[in-house]
């Protein structure tokens, strides 16, 4: 009757699926090579990002090496000042104990 299959209408409807099936085939093909794709470029992208940041981070590290030197200069000649200064200090309290005698023998004169 009228859901029977006769062989011709069998045959277009094998014929559609194996048709649809087909295209579905090539678009999955179609849709791997395009993800492929994707994976690739991104992957290349995150290696060009990572030497970027690789490059960035030698660079600053350099940077930090250089300002740590030369605060470590600066350290040391502003230590070496100091001690100059506090030797300074001392040549001028040694220079005031040497007056005393000569200012109280002038004082006892007066």
């Amino acid at each position: 009757p009228c859901s029977a299959s006769t062989p011709e209408t069998w045959a277009k409807f094998s014929h559609d699926n194996i048709y649809r099936a087909e295209r579905e085939r090539l678009a999955s093909i179609n849709l791997r090579a395009l993800i492929d794709n994707i994976l690739h470029d991104t992957a290349e992208d995150l290696r060009m990002q990572c030497d970027i940041v690789n490059k960035a981070f030698a660079k600053r590290c350099e940077e930090m090496e250089d300002a740590k030197h030369k605060l470590e200069h600066h350290l040391n000649k502003t230590l070496k000042e100091i001690g100059d200064q506090e030797n300074n200090i001392a040549a001028l309290k040694q220079a005031i104990k040497d007056k005393e005698a000569p200012m109280k023998v002038a004082q006892q004169r007066l």
